[in-house]
C-alpha cells in the first residue's frame, strides 16, 4: 500500500478505506487475498453493488504504480496485489 493509494482512499467514503485496508492486512504470504463476497457484504454492511463499486476502484491506482488484480467467481472474491512501482532503488551507500 502507498502514499499515493491512501491519499485516494481517504477522499471517498467510510466503506472505501475500511475495505482495501481490511484485505491489505489479509493478504497472504503470496499476496492473495480470497474471501467469500458474503461475509465481506456482511462485515461491512454493504450491498453487492457498492462493494462492486469499492473493489473496482483498483483500476484507478494504476496510476501511482499500484497493480490490484481482481476476480469476481463463484460467488468469491480473490485479489491479487501485483506490484507496487514508484521511487528509485539505491544502496544505503548511495545517500552518504
Amino acid at each position: 500500500m502507498n502514499l499515493e493509494l491512501l491519499k485516494y482512499l481517504i477522499n471517498k467514503p467510510n466503506p472505501y478505506l475500511e475495505v482495501w485496508v481490511f484485505i491489505y492486512c489479509n493478504l497472504d504470504e503470496n499476496k492473495e487475498f480470497r474471501i467469500p463476497v458474503s461475509f465481506l457484504l456482511s462485515r461491512f454492511k454493504t450491498s453487492r453493488t457498492t462493494m462492486q463499486r469499492i473493489i473496482g476502484c483498483s483500476s484507478e491506482w494504476a496510476r501511482s504504480g499500484q497493480e490490484v488484480g481482481v476476480k469476481w467467481a463463484n460467488n468469491e472474491l480473490t485479489v491479487n496485489w501485483l506490484c507496487e512501482v514508484g521511487g528509485q532503488e539505491g544502496s544505503y551507500r548511495d545517500w552518504e
